[in-house]
C-alpha cells in the first residue's frame, strides 16, 4: 500500500492477532493526518457497521485514537503503536461499557424493566419516530417498536450491538427498527425524532454518559416539543454509619449498596437533595454542590450515601425502595473520617465531580457546622 497507509514495519502483537479485515481498516488510517469512518467505508467497500466495529477494536487496543472535528464529526488517527495500552474501563471514549454477559441480568431486573415499559407505552404513539440511545440489548427499542412508526436503535459496543441486531431483526423489519452501531454522543440520524429514550443511567449520573448524550440529543436529535424518557433525576446525600469490619479487619472503600451489600446501614440523617437534572434541558457537566446535612440520630458518621431517583415521567419514579436495584442506580457509599455526632449536630458536605467523568472525578469533603436548629 502507498502513502503511509501500509502495515510495513508494524509488529504490534495486538494488531497481528486481529482479523484481516480489522488490519485492512487500520491500514487505511494515515501515519499523519486523519480519516473519517465514511471514507474508510468507501475505500474498502465495507458496511459502515463493520467499519465502526473494527474501529472500536482498534481504539480499545490503543492502536488508533479519535477526535471530534470542527463540524462535530469523528475522525481517526494512528496512535502510539509500541507500548499502547487500552483506555480505562471507567473513563473511555464511551464511558463504562455494560458488556454482553451483563445484559441478560439487566433484563431480569423486573422493577426496572416494567417501569420503562410502562413509560414507553404511555408516551410512544403510532406516528412517532423514536431514538433509543445506548440501546444495549435492544429491549427498550423492541418495546417502543410495538407502538412507533420507526425506531433508531443506537449502540456502541460491537458485541452487544451484534446480539441486539440479531434480536431485533427476528421481530422487526429494517424499515421498522434500524440498528445503528455508533456513539450516541455523535451519531447522525436520517431525521429528527419525536421521542428519545436513553437509559445510560447510573448513581449520581457520574460514570455513564446520560447527561452528555442527552445534552446533544435535545439539540440535534429531538424535534421541538418532543418527549424524553426518562425526564428527570434527583440525587441526594445522607450521613450514615457502616460496619467496615471484614474477617477481623477494618476495610474502608467505596461500594454500591446492591442486594446483600452491608445492610443494614445506620441512617444518621435524612436524605438531602443536592442535584436536580431535567433531561429536557442542556445541563452543565460539572457538579459542585455544598449542602448542610442535619443529624437526626446520634452515632458516628463514617460514610456518605449517594442516592439517585429517576423520573421516567411525572408519574413513574424509580428509586432504591424497597430494595436497591442491582442494575439501576444502587446507592453509592463513600467512606469518610469518623465524625461522632449528636442529634442536634449539622455536617457540611461538599461534592464535586464531572457528569460522565467517572467516579475517579469525584472529590468530597465533610466538616462540622455549628448547631443552628431551634432547641439545639
Amino acid at each position: 500500500m502507498d502513502g503511509g497507509f501500509g502495515l510495513e514495519g508494524t509488529h504490534h502483537t495486538a494488531l497481528k492477532s486481529m482479523p484481516g479485515y480489522v488490519q485492512s481498516v487500520y491500514a487505511t488510517i494515515p501515519d499523519s493526518g486523519e480519516v473519517a469512518a465514511q471514507a474508510i467505508k468507501v475505500k474498502l467497500g465495507l458496511s459502515l457497521a463493520t467499519v465502526n466495529s473494527c474501529l472500536s477494536r482498534l481504539l480499545e487496543a490503543g492502536l488508533v485514537s479519535e477526535r471530534v472535528t470542527d463540524t462535530g464529526d469523528l475522525a481517526y488517527v494512528r496512535g502510539s503503536i509500541e507500548g499502547a495500552t487500552p483506555f480505562p474501563w471507567e473513563k473511555g471514549r464511551d464511558g463504562p461499557r455494560i458488556v454482553l454477559p451483563h445484559q441478560f441480568p439487566m433484563l431480569c431486573d423486573h422493577a426496572r424493566l416494567t417501569a420503562f415499559s410502562r413509560a414507553i407505552r404511555a408516551h410512544v404513539q403510532s406516528s412517532d419516530i423514536v431514538a433509543d440511545l445506548g440501546a444495549g440489548s435492544g429491549i427498550l427499542s423492541a418495546i417502543a417498536a410495538q407502538s412507533a412508526k420507526k425506531v433508531f436503535s443506537v449502540e456502541i459496543d460491537p458485541h452487544v450491538g451484534h446480539a441486539s441486531h440479531e434480536f431485533l431483526t427476528r421481530y422487526y423489519p429494517a424499515d421498522s427498527v434500524e440498528h445503528i452501531l455508533g456513539d450516541a454522543r455523535y451519531v447522525r440520524l436520517p431525521e429528527q425524532v419525536d421521542v428519545v429514550i436513553c437509559e445510560m443511567l447510573d448513581t449520581a449520573l457520574v460514570a455513564e454518559l446520560q447527561v452528555p448524550v442527552m445534552n446533544r440529543a435535545i439539540q440535534m436529535v429531538l424535534k421541538p416539543g418532543g418527549r424524553v424518557i426518562p425526564s428527570r433525576a434527583i440525587t441526594t446525600v445522607q450521613a450514615v454509619h457502616v460496619d467496615w469490619s471484614i474477617e477481623g479487619f477494618e476495610i474502608q472503600m467505596p461500594y454500591f449498596q446492591a442486594h446483600g451489600a452491608r445492610k443494614p446501614l445506620v441512617e444518621l440523617s435524612a436524605e438531602i437533595p443536592y442535584h436536580d437534572v431535567s433531561f429536557y434541558e442542556t445541563n452543565e457537566l460539572l457538579v459542585d454542590a455544598s449542602v448542610e446535612v442535619p443529624i437526626t440520630e446520634p452515632g458516628t458518621a463514617n460514610a456518605l450515601r449517594i442516592t439517585t431517583y429517576v423520573y421516567l415521567d411525572e408519574n413513574i419514579m424509580i428509586g432504591p425502595s424497597p430494595e436497591p436495584h442491582t442494575w439501576l442506580n444502587p446507592p453509592y457509599i463513600i467512606p469518610i473520617d469518623n465524625k461522632p455526632v449528636a442529634s442536634d449536630d449539622n455536617l457540611g458536605v461538599r461534592l464535586s465531580y464531572e457528569l460522565g467523568g467517572g467516579w475517579q472525578s469525584l472529590e468530597h469533603s465533610v466538616w462540622r457546622l455549628a448547631a443552628t436548629r431551634s432547641g439545639a
